[in-house]
């Protein structure tokens, strides 16, 4: 109309603005008659009341729908809000904080909710914030208003993650509708009063917060509306929780020296109350008396943690020094209190600092050599120190607490400086002193050039580079397209800024340096050297050019630029290549020519006056034809074999039927093919000349040796075979007189060093208590089955069942006939036996009582069926269900015996067994040794070796302390196994990985460059007759101080193939292998005329077999090596009287009550009570620990070991026999080698059971205190009782003969009703 205009408004919804200016404007014919600004309104960009009700008069907030609309919008008829002050809010949520462990009534206070039916359109809800998804909705009561609402019964549920924290926030709000529309939400806290207070002290002091309702019962800290505080003790102050709640579980660091000044944490519950005054107490036993010193300056840090320094006990309690550990308890003090002394049981040592070594001992003036220190507890963090020399602080000093190592780097300075290291008050100096040498100086590098595919490697020369501890090659601006094995990248590195890239030297001696180069794309870049501290040669920048690859331009020969270029060669004469190429002289000696796969001699690129100096010539000598085949079958292999494999040697080498050769040029990585060489046989004509005249030479040959033949008499031939005979005969002697000296060289030179080594009892690797039942209880089956039988949940039908058959079992009328009838079975045999036995130790074990008695019960039985029979061999053997129980029931009760008495020795002498046959080499097959202690096992060849000392690496990195020993003999196998053991020998055996998982890479110190995988079985192997000889490391020719690196077979494939050389392996062959000792197919007679000299000579690297009877001298000595540790073993098995367990003394007092049996029967036999002890405690118990430690130790057992432990374990059983014995020179060697010490051992046997016998008595409740047995072992009882109820099935009807049919006992019908199968 004339007055107004309607127009549509363009689509806005894409503009992601709330609001929008617009200019409106209306024109004719593009001339504006008016304009006026507009805003434009997106409402439902707004999410909240306030910010939606407020920005406009269009825009209005609907509460019921939670969302901001227009204002003529259908979803708002009911209720909107345009005012920003009349927007629901909750004002006040009670109670704002909420235990997790209660349902409790939840009052919400808002403002502005829209009147509606409230307990039919709204709700509460509550919201988990870490995941919105969760959620859980409440009914309001009845009495709520607009302005108030009740929700009923709030409780936050278990799957809110909020549950599990100490304190959390969670949302807490009013839903309206079906649809469940969030009105309005606030915060409601829920907390867990056993989270917020770790012990009493902190829960008592909650008490006071009125927002928490917290109470500490019994010995926990609960919501005070929990059943467990209804009838509970409640702790109302902080002082009634000490010492009844009182624990301290941890001290930091549990040691310091003797001199103190070592900041110490100790860490528990309940411990103190932060207004009280508290006094750290060390009680001390100094050979029985108690001296008590105090921990200076103790803190209340609160009520879980105490802090103090300890004190000077030298000066404190007037010793000189500490001449061993002084092992203290903590004693807690409270000052002005009447609350008593808390005394713990934790113990805290007092020591002396001790430094083993320090590696390296040497570095550069200019200092930043990285030192390691090693010693025995010389490390506590943030309070320990090294200097060298006076007062000069070695920096970045880093603690290693749990293996005792400090690791620093050193500052400058000159000459020969001490090495000290500070803890607390006490310090202690290193035997050795580090040696300042003169700085390193780089004089040249060699070449300055490289290629982009990399692999150059570059000489770099100069002096004093032996003092560095890790010289590396620094890259800077540069672009790597390959990375080598050792490369690392770091920013802002002493030697410049930015990324560098850090190269470690591949091998180097005083005078050079040598690094291989990585593949760069770059033009040129810049380098310098990192060695240590030294800045001289890490700021002196030199530049590096990347040439692009050399380009042939003439040559003398039939080389041209067509595809088939071939140089033709004489068979006889010299051949040279001579080429002229462009930079080919910049290269040196990096530069190869290959003839097939082998090098040309004499080669060395010279340059060429040019006018630009870039062009070189290259001449070299070509390998003959013999020299090209020999080296090119050492890789593929003789000639015959499958067409592809033919193919491909023509491919990668050439041919060798045509003695035709490929021939290449390598500079690094760079490969470039250039041609052919023909070996021809030049004036072919002549060849036949030679031909006939050979011919006739033959057959002159052949008549001159006929008629000689012919003429040769007897005599002749008699006095050859003589020869041969005294050629034997020499050699055998030789090899005598051989072994005789090497033997007599050992003996004289060799010192028990291993006599010196300590283990740390708390270094033992124990089984835990259930793992050594099963091994003892199931010898022969898989342990892993076993314990997962154990732990298997049956079900609620089947446990049923099971508990009322343990019933029947807590009977022991019913459990004695049970096991009498089910023995009485010819198909019950010892195998099954043994079970029943193991199984019924398993479900009897929480009743120790109640098993000992059925054990004495049917021991009882035994001895009654048995000792009209042969009394003497009662118990000998298992082949009864009590006589395995019997081996379990002291399997139980001393455990702890064993860990805290026999177990250490035990360990000791199993560790120095594995330490003296590593002394000598070891056949890896027959595992024969050159230090055996049983004949059988002495290793009898004549072996060559010689003993190396190599730097090792495990597969984390760690390195071994000390050099580790080898013997250039050793098989890969063999030293991966020494090197694992050295690396790890603290670490039980279950957590080492597969020793089969790790490969074995060599890196040699100098000569040779990257690192080769060494293997036993490959194409190196050496054979005689019809066998190959394993690889060893005299085959690889590896040398003292050479790296050896065991790693997955993951991480060595991974690794660029740059520098990593691997020889190809041989995992299948029908070829026979031996390590030291040929099989006997093998043997050659060297008296038979079919041995020719080939065979002869090859033989006598192969070693010489001699009898065993040549080196029984080394049992001898082996026992030497050992008889310290075997004598403290034996000691605490039968020489310590004042230390009888209680379960030895229970079952010798009744062993001796029943030889009173024979006496009644006029079958009086002193001997008696001697042989059942000995057939039960030491065959039946002590011989299976000694020649199976693998059953209380979480170690692994060697097979070599098996023969040490069989002639230990003879030992020991002859020391308790009473046989005469009767030896002699023809006796066995086994028996020989301990006799001195059996029959000094016999007379403490005796000695010991007198004095068992005449012990205080002991009953059977002693026995159970002092077994220490735990409360609870980890898995199911209900899968052995299943074990036993299926043999009371199998043997239903002859258990239910053997029953009763009435009476108060366990009758027929009872046990048939049990038994039944359930469908």
């Amino acid at each position: 109309s004339n007055s107004q205009i309607e127009c549509e408004v363009p689509d806005f919804t894409d503009i992601d603005a709330g609001m929008m200016t617009l200019d409106v404007g209306i024109f004719y014919e593009s001339v504006s008659i008016g304009m006026e600004t507009v805003r434009y309104h997106r409402c439902d960009l707004y999410k909240q009341c306030d910010s939606c009700s407020g920005v406009s008069k269009f825009c209005t907030w609907c509460p019921l729908a939670s969302k901001c609309s227009i204002l003529n919008d259908a979803i708002c008829s009911e209720y909107r809000v345009t005012d920003p002050g009349s927007c629901p809010a909750i004002t006040e949520v009670s109670p704002a904080k909420l235990s997790r462990n209660t349902i409790k009534s939840v009052i919400i206070r808002v403002d502005h909710l829209p009147e509606y039916q409230l307990t039919d359109l709204y709700q509460c809800r509550i919201s988990s914030r870490a995941n919105s998804s969760l959620t859980k909705l409440f009914d309001i009561s009845e009495q709520s208003t607009n302005s108030t609402i009740f929700c009923d019964g709030v409780q936050v549920a278990e799957d809110f993650p909020e549950y599990h924290l100490a304190e959390s926030v969670i949302d807490i709000g009013i839903v309206y509708g079906p649809s469940k529309v969030v009105v309005v939400t606030s915060n409601l806290t829920v907390y867990a009063c056993g989270l917020l207070a770790t012990d009493c002290v902190q829960c008592v002091g909650m008490f006071s917060i009125p927002e928490y309702s917290c109470r500490f019962c019994t010995d926990q800290c609960a919501y005070s509306g929990d059943q467990i505080c209804e009838h509970s003790a409640i702790a109302e102050d902080s002082t009634d929780c000490l010492l009844q709640n009182t624990e301290i579980l941890q001290i930091v660091p549990d040691w310091s020296p003797g001199e103190g000044g070592v900041p110490i944490t100790i860490m528990g519950k309940s411990l103190a109350v932060t207004t009280q005054k508290i006094n750290i107490v060390f009680a001390i036993d100094l050979s029985g008396t108690i001296s008590t010193v105090v921990c200076q300056n103790p803190k209340i840090i609160d009520s879980t943690r105490l802090e103090c320094i300890t004190p000077n006990v030298l000066a404190d309690l007037r010793l000189m020094s500490l001449y061993e550990d002084l092992t203290s308890t903590v004693r807690l003090q409270y000052v002005g209190s009447d609350i008593q002394d808390f005394r713990s049981d934790k113990e805290f040592y007092f020591t002396t600092l001790d430094i083993s070594d320090v590696m390296p001992l040497k570095g550069p003036e200019s200092g930043g050599t990285l030192i390691r220190v090693n010693g025995t507890r010389i490390c506590v963090p943030d309070n320990t120190s090294v200097t060298i020399g006076n007062g000069l602080s070695c920096s970045s000093v880093r603690c290693n607490v749990t293996a005792q190592i400090l690791d620093c780097v050193t500052p400058g300075s000159t000459g020969n400086q001490t090495i000290t290291v500070t803890v607390g008050s006490a310090d202690t100096t290193a035997n050795d002193a580090f040696s300042y040498g003169s700085d390193p100086i780089v004089t040249s590098v060699t070449p300055d050039c490289t290629l982009k595919e990399g692999g150059i490697e570059i000489t770099v020369n100069g002096s004093n580079f032996d003092i560095i501890q890790r010289p590396q090659l620094v890259i800077k601006n540069s672009v790597i397209t390959k990375r080598n094995v050792g490369m690392v990248t770091k920013r802002d590195v002493t030697c410049g800024t930015g990324d560098v890239t850090l190269l470690d030297a591949v091998s180097r001696t005083d005078t050079q340096l040598f690094f291989p180069l990585p593949a760069n794309i770059s033009s040129s870049y810049s380098f310098s050297f990192k060695m240590d501290g030294v800045a001289d040669v890490c700021n002196a920048e030199r530049q590096m050019t990347v040439l692009e690859p050399p380009l042939v331009i003439s040559n003398n020969f039939e080389f041209n630029n067509g595809k088939n270029n071939t140089l033709t060669c004489n068979i006889g004469q010299p051949c040279h290549i001579n080429m002229t190429m462009t930079q080919i002289h910049r290269f040196g000696d990096q530069v190869k020519i290959l003839v097939g796969n082998l090098p040309c001699h004499n080669s060395t690129p010279t340059p060429i006056e040019s006018s630009d100096g870039l062009i070189g010539r290259f001449v070299c000598v070509v390998p003959t034809a013999e020299e090209v085949k020999a080296a090119a079958s050492e890789i593929y292999g003789p000639g015959e074999g499958k067409e592809s494999n033919k193919r491909s040697k023509r491919a990668l080498l050439g041919d060798q039927e045509t003695d035709r050769f490929l021939v290449k040029m390598k500079i690094g990585l760079y490969e470039k093919q250039l041609g052919w060489c023909a070996y021809v046989e030049k004036g072919f004509q002549k060849i036949y000349l030679y031909i006939g005249a050979g011919v006739i030479v033959l057959f002159l040959t052949i008549f001159i040796v006929m008629v000689v033949k012919c003429r040769s008499d007897k005599n002749r031939h008699i006095l050859d075979l003589e020869k041969k005979h005294q050629h034997a005969i020499d050699k055998v002697e030789a090899s005598y007189a051989k072994a005789a000296r090497q033997e007599f060289t050992e003996l004289t030179l060799m010192t028990g060093h291993t006599a010196n080594i300590k283990i740390d009892p708390r270094e033992i690797p124990y089984r835990i208590y259930c793992d050594y039942l099963v091994h003892i209880m199931f010898p022969n089956v898989d342990k892993k089955k076993i314990l997962n039988n154990l732990q298997l949940d049956l079900g609620e039908d089947t446990e049923y069942q099971l508990k009322e058959f343990r019933k029947f079992l807590n009977n022991q009328q019913f459990l004695v006939t049970f096991i009498d009838v089910i023995e009485r079975q010819k198909t019950f045999q010892v195998v099954h036996r043994c079970e029943v036995a193991s199984y019924l130790t398993i479900a009897l074990y929480k009743d120790f009582s109640y098993l000992s008695k059925i054990l004495f019960t049917l021991l009882d039985k035994l001895i009654q069926n048995d000792i009209n029979k042969t009394p003497k061999l009662l118990l000998r053997a298992t082949k009864s269900v009590a006589e395995k129980l019997l081996t379990n029931w002291l399997s139980l009760a001393l455990y702890d015996y064993l860990c805290t008495a026999t177990g250490p020795s035990l360990y000791d002498l199993c560790y120095k067994i594995i330490l003296t046959v590593d002394l000598g080499p070891i056949d890896v097959v027959t595992h024969q040794a050159r230090y055996a202690l049983s004949q059988d096992r002495i290793l009898s060849e004549e072996v060559e070796y010689q003993k190396l000392e190599v730097q090792a690496v495990g597969p984390d990195g760690m390195r071994a302390r000390n050099p580790v020993s080898v013997l250039d003999c050793d098989t890969i196998t063999q030293v991966k196994g020494k090197l694992f053991r050295a690396i790890y020998r603290h670490l039980p055996f279950s957590q080492q990985p597969p020793l089969d998982s790790l490969s074995l890479l060599w890196t040699p110190q100098s000569g040779q460059s990257g690192s080769m995988e060494l293997s036993d079985v490959d194409e190196r192997m050496v054979e005689a007759g019809a066998e190959k000889r394993f690889n060893t490391l005299k085959t690889y020719k590896v040398q003292n101080n050479d790296l050896l690196a065991l790693t997955t077979f993951n991480d060595y494939h991974q690794a660029p193939m740059s520098t990593i050389r691997s020889v190809k392996r041989q995992t299948v062959s029908e070829v026979s292998r031996y390590h030291l000792v040929k099989s006997m197919n093998s043997d050659m007679d060297f008296r038979s005329p079919a041995v020719n000299k080939r065979q002869l000579s090859s033989s006598s690297t192969a070693g010489t077999k001699i009898a065993s009877e040549a080196f029984l001298n080394s049992l001898i000595r082996t026992k030497e090596h050992l008889s310290k540790v075997l004598h403290k073993m034996m000691t605490t098995v039968f020489m310590e009287s004042n230390n009888i367990p209680a379960a030895i003394k229970y079952l010798f007092d009744y062993l001796d009550s029943k030889t009173e049996l024979l006496n009644e029967r006029d079958r009086q036999d002193p001997e008696i009570a001697h042989v059942w002890k000995t057939n039960s405690l030491p065959l039946r118990f002590w011989i299976n620990i000694i020649k199976n430690p693998q059953f209380l130790f979480d170690i692994d057992k060697p097979p070599i070991m098996d023969s040490y432990l069989s002639v230990i374990g003879q030992c020991f059983m002859d020391s308790f026999s009473l046989a005469t014995m009767t030896l002699n020179k023809d006796s066995s060697a086994n028996k020989l080698v301990y006799n001195k010490e059996v029959n000094l051992y016999r007379k403490s046997v005796d000695k010991w059971y007198k004095d068992v016998r005449h012990a205080p008595q002991v009953s059977l409740r002693a026995v159970v205190q002092d077994s220490k047995l735990p409360e609870d072992l980890p898995f199911r009882q209900g899968f052995a009782i299943t074990q036993l109820l299926e043999y009371a099935r199998k043997y239903q009807a002859e258990i239910s003969a053997a029953l009763p049919t009435h009476g108060q006992q366990i009758t027929r019908s009872d046990f048939e009703v049990l038994v039944k199968p359930r469908s």
